[in-house]
């Protein structure tokens, strides 16, 4: 098998660019609080400046040791104790991969057949967790990393009122919070409507594109 060639020095300078901005990211939400935030914001670093026109390269050596370290950094939390809490509750875990299972097989089967995409970025899309490891295939097996990349990013958007009440107090910090400052039912439902909108149309542009004037 043949060795990948030795990248010429504007892909290194490139690369040398994609890694300043993706530190810089990372940092940036990682110092915010942000959930993830070094992996997060490295990622919506990149992704923003690819969309604003620069010309984003990891060269392929580069990109086979980042993989390497993300296997390392994966590994390394498994422990005896992680296989004691498995034995420990085999009912649990059996109905967590079980629905797990479920989860990524429905929502990969809306991916494929509502929005259209294909079997390996729809799968890549379902998997729950993990974004680095998820990425990092994603990339080998060349699926579309931009719609990957905004799915695997989503999390809980609650939506209420009145305080937030019960469910505001199971949320954690990777969720969202949108709590209408009213005591009226009617109104609360009518800025939920307005919100879902909204939502439904910055998802609908983020894949699928759309008129600026829309």
């Amino acid at each position: 098998m043949a060795s990948a060639p030795i990248p010429a020095k504007r892909e290194w300078r490139r690369a040398a660019e994609t890694l300043s901005i993706a530190t810089l990211g990372g940092i940036t939400l990682n110092w915010l609080g942000f959930p993830a935030g070094l992996v997060t914001g490295s990622l919506l670093g990149v992704a923003t400046a690819a969309l604003c026109g620069r010309p984003v390269h990891i060269p392929v050596p580069l990109s086979r040791v980042i993989s390497v370290v993300v296997g390392i950094s994966l590994g390394a939390v498994v422990s005896p104790e992680t296989l004691k809490g498995l034995v420990a509750f085999p009912l649990s875990v059996l109905v967590l991969a079980i629905s797990t299972l479920c989860m990524i097989t429905a929502t990969s089967f809306y991916l494929r057949f509502v929005h259209g995409w294909d079997a390996q970025s729809a799968l890549f899309g379902s998997s729950p967790g993990a974004l680095a490891q998820v990425m990092t295939l994603a990339s080998e097996y060349k699926a579309d990393l931009r719609a990957i990349a905004i799915v695997q990013t989503m999390r809980v958007v609650a939506l209420t009122g009145k305080g937030g009440g019960a469910i505001g107090k199971m949320l954690t910090d990777a969720d969202v919070h949108i709590c209408v400052p009213a005591e009226r039912t009617a109104r609360i439902q009518e800025v939920h409507l307005l919100t879902i909108h909204c939502i439904c149309d910055g998802i609908d542009v983020a894949l699928f594109g759309g008129d600026a004037n829309d």
